[in-house]
């Protein structure tokens, strides 16, 4: 039997004559983790003697992805930028943060490493060496995968300052519709607020009607007040519910924004982390699409 652990325990048992087995282990996201691995071996299945053999083994961060030998698909979408640190450090990285069956090696003091994530998106890291150190361009389509590996290589290689210059089409697209959808739940939830301002006053108008009838003893009058408002108050609960679900729509909307954002914001390091951030309050406030998309592309509004 083997038990892997992180949280968990994954009992393996072997059928008669099998000397190997295994136990799937598939991690929802990308981050390091210890696996205790505890073999009972005996000789019979109501044995009471048996041998314990325990192995441990550690994830590396990008235990999602494994390397492949072959070249895999180049994804339309990429990040590229500079640390200030050598080829050779950059392939040690790669061999420490991904499932690797060998070290990712040098060639013409460059790097290429291929990868296919558990899902079987594709991934690329090459690294080539430039003038101020090395250039590294991380290829996938995924911008919180990329994001990922741009904070981790910067932790690793000890970078506190880092720009970037990304190109995510699908994401970019994404992001221009997720905007549109923005800007007409904002301009449906000044209509519908302006209308139950409205609804609201003509309710106060309609019960002063009801009353004065009721003071007059006038009932017919009184009824008929009566009705209406009961009508616009129907009518108000309607247009409540509708703002309420433009509500919930447009906060929804506002999150996936938000964390485009914070990706697009995790592309860099230090200060321009945090200029992205701050620039991009401001752009979602103006409702300024382009300076977005230019923030994903080059950390910076462009204007």
């Amino acid at each position: 039997m083997v038990a892997c652990s992180t949280a968990r325990r994954c009992p393996v048992h072997l059928p008669d004559r099998r000397t190997s087995s295994g136990s799937l282990y598939d991690p929802k996201k990308n981050f390091p983790a210890s696996l205790k691995l505890q073999i009972h071996v005996a000789a019979r299945p109501m044995s009471t003697s048996i041998h314990v053999y325990e192995v441990d083994y550690k994830l590396p961060k990008f235990c999602r992805f494994y390397r492949v030998a072959e070249e895999v698909a180049q994804p339309s979408s990429w990040v590229k930028f500079d640390v200030p640190t050598n080829v050779q450090r950059v392939a040690q990285y790669l061999t420490q943060a991904f499932v690797s069956t060998e070290a990712v090696e040098t060639e013409d003091n460059q790097v290429k490493a291929y990868y296919v994530g558990l899902d079987g998106s594709p991934l690329r890291v090459e690294a080539t060496k430039d003038t101020t150190g090395t250039q590294v361009r991380v290829s996938t389509n995924d911008l919180a995968t990329a994001a990922e590996v741009v904070q981790d290589i910067s932790t690793a290689l000890d970078v506190h300052e880092l720009e970037s210059e990304a190109s995510f089409p699908d994401e970019s697209r994404r992001l221009k519709e997720t905007l549109e959808k923005v800007s007409t739940h904002n301009s449906i939830r000044v209509r519908l607020t302006a209308e139950m301002a409205d609804g609201s006053s003509r309710v106060k108008a309609l019960v002063l009607k009801a009353e004065d009838a009721r003071l007059m003893a006038d009932m017919p009058r009184m009824m008929r007040n009566y009705d209406e408002l009961m009508r616009v108050n129907e009518g108000l609960i309607a247009e409540y519910n509708k703002r309420a679900t433009n509500h919930e729509a447009l906060l929804a909307a506002l999150k996936q924004v938000n964390q485009v954002v914070q990706r697009a914001s995790q592309l860099r390091v230090g200060k321009a982390k945090a200029r992205v951030v701050a620039d991009a309050r401001r752009a979602i406030k103006k409702g300024d699409a382009a300076a977005l998309l230019s923030l994903i592309a080059t950390g910076r509004t462009g204007g």
